[in-house]
């Protein structure tokens, strides 16, 4: 019976030894496939992100909404691949459309999340390229200090890599920045050194970009013909490389300058040259409409220039540009108070004071201040450390000469006591140099706001010079008599009806007493008597009187007068002025006599 068992056990191992490799090798095949489909799988995603990428770049200058679903995506689908090249590409394309969306932090939040994985995968030069591009971003929030930081850090990288034609756009992109803070002079040395590195590589497109915007700065400058040879110059660049985008700005920079020579006529043809090639581009179309809205008025058709500048108006509602509609509603309300239109006026008015009081606090000139400061600043620290460094191979030098000389070790520890003072008086001087800076700013600041006040105070004698005006013409043309007197009697003020009765009209009566003024015509001597008396009783009474006077003109004809007196007192009870006002009421007696006779 044992015997039997174990032989039908070596029976059923035989059997099972047969079917164990078939069973090893089914177990092998099937890992094998899930291996190809696992690897078919991530190779899947890695081709979906770059199709996302690839169509949120396609979209990024036609619809800035999709660029961003389809780069939402892409980060979506890298995460599920886990591999950090596809996410680094997939944060910084979500950085680009968060940057074309005005998002500016999340952009800047995209793009430092790309860098975390650009530097896992040791791409240097990606990372350089997202300093540049948050640099962009804090200059777009008008955060000046940072993005200088940012494109500092993203220079200093391309020069270690010696990428020239990242170096030209980085210094392109900072005079930008500097042009943007109205220090034009600043400006011009990056755009230079831009233009001077795109020269060298014969890079065409770089060239365009830094010369027109050199262009810009000699318009500044009021060097028109200079401008206008640079932007030519731009035009023909573009022509060659065949850029629409270029040729337009070009075409715009050029008319811009024939409008400022007042030149509409050149101005109009660039202008419509910008326009066509705006629109070839698919660029909103609105600096163009102003510049044509300008020529138009320049031209003085204003319905014309009011329809370009409203177009304009509609083309920035697209894609918002708190700096171009400032300009915009500038134009417009002037047609809009010549035209009558009081209420559209005023809205524009008032909604481009808001708009100015938003923009003015972030074009403040002390952010120049600020920065110029904290780059001299950053040379002085590197000259003290040039100092330090050269302190330090003299004393290692001195050090070993110490061992040969004793006196020679005793100049040492002069000398380099010597350094200490320097260095010394060279904080204490640096310190002194910040705080007259600062004093320098306080000043700036001060001198800011007397300006405002000197405007807002010429402003205010716009209006009362206006109100002025106005009163003087309602008086002036009253049929009634009006005179103001001082105090003191003397004439301040009379209308035209009061000076023509007394035959003044040529007569200087101002800051005259009635005696004065009785002198210039002494036919009047008498009746200028009575008036002292009665502008003195009217004082005594110290309350407006009423009563009629008989006066005759110069023509020699009486007229009767309702003459109204108003005293008017000071706080402290002293005399202030007395106002006259007289009614010709010659014609009412003399109908009044008439109706009595009848009556008898």
């Amino acid at each position: 019976m044992k015997n039997n068992t174990q032989k039908n056990g070596v029976a059923y191992l035989m059997k099972a030894s047969v079917f164990i490799p078939l069973l090893i090798f089914s177990l092998s095949l099937l890992q094998l496939k899930g291996q190809n489909e696992s690897i078919l799988f991530f190779d899947n995603i890695s081709e979906t992100v770059d199709d996302y990428l690839f169509l949120s770049k396609t979209f990024l200058g036609r619809s800035v909404q999709k660029s961003n679903e389809y780069s939402l995506n892409a980060l979506k689908n890298a995460k599920l691949s886990g591999q950090d090249s596809l996410m680094a590409k997939a944060y910084k394309s979500c950085g680009v459309a968060a940057f074309y969306s005005r998002r500016f932090n999340d952009a800047i939040a995209f793009y430092d999340s790309a860098n975390i994985y650009f530097r896992k995968t040791g791409n240097i030069q990606e990372i350089a390229n997202n300093f540049n591009n948050i640099g962009l971003a804090h200059s777009r929030m008008k955060d000046h200090l940072k993005a200088i930081d940012n494109l500092n850090i993203a220079l200093e990288m391309n020069e270690q890599l010696e990428n020239v034609q990242n170096i030209g756009l980085i210094n392109n992109n900072i005079g930008a920045l500097y042009y943007e803070l109205k220090a034009y002079k600043k400006a011009n040395e990056y755009f230079e050194e831009a233009y001077n590195l795109a020269k060298l590589h014969n890079n065409k497109q770089a060239m365009l970009t830094a010369r027109n915007n050199m262009g810009m700065v000699e318009n500044v400058f009021n060097n028109n013909d200079k401008a206008l040879g640079i932007f030519k110059e731009c035009i023909l660049i573009a022509i060659e490389i065949n850029n629409n985008h270029g040729l337009g700005d070009s075409y715009l920079n050029t008319g811009n300058t024939y409008l400022r020579k007042s030149m509409p006529d050149s101005a109009e043809f660039y202008f419509n040259n910008a326009l066509r090639y705006y629109q070839i581009s698919d660029r909103p179309i609105d600096r163009v409409l102003l510049a044509m809205g300008r020529v138009s008025k320049l031209k003085g058709n204003k319905k014309e220039a009011l329809s370009f500048f409203q177009q304009a108006l509609l083309s920035e509602q697209q894609k918002p540009d708190p700096e171009l509609l400032l300009p915009v509603l500038k134009e417009i309300y002037p047609i809009q108070e010549q035209n009558g239109n009081i209420f559209e006026a005023y809205a524009t008015l008032k909604k481009y004071h808001t708009i100015f009081d938003t923009l003015k606090s972030l074009y403040d000139s002390t952010a120049v201040a600020s920065l110029e400061a904290r780059f001299e600043l950053e040379n002085k620290i590197i000259e003290i450390d040039l100092l330090q460094a050269e302190v330090s191979d003299q004393s290692q030098i001195l050090n070993n000469l110490l061992k040969k000389n004793r006196l020679n070790n005793i100049l040492v520890y002069v000398f380099l006591l010597l350094i200490i003072i320097l260095i010394y008086f060279s904080v204490r001087y640096f310190r002194l140099f910040s705080d007259l800076r600062k004093s320098f700013q306080k000043l700036a600041e001060e001198n800011n706001l007397h300006s405002e006040a000197r405007s807002k105070l010429s402003e205010s004698l716009i209006v009362l010079t206006q109100k002025e005006a106005l009163l003087r013409s309602i008086i002036n043309n009253s049929p009634d008599i009006i005179c103001y007197k001082d105090g003191n009697g003397r004439w301040l003020e009379a209308n035209d009806a009061m000076l023509e009765l007394f035959g003044m009209t040529d007569k200087d009566y101002k800051m005259r007493t009635d005696k004065a003024v009785a002198s210039l015509r002494p036919e009047f001597a008498e009746h200028f008597k009575t008036i002292i008396v009665s502008d003195e009783l009217c004082w005594q009474k110290a309350a407006a009187t009423r009563e009629e006077e008989e006066i005759t003109n110069k023509n020699g004809s009486k007229t009767i007068f309702d003459i109204i007196k108003i005293p008017l007192f000071k706080d402290d009870g002293s005399r202030k002025g007395l106002i006259i006002l007289g009614r010709d009421i010659t014609s009412k007696k003399a109908n009044e006599e008439h109706c009595v006779g009848n009556i008898r």
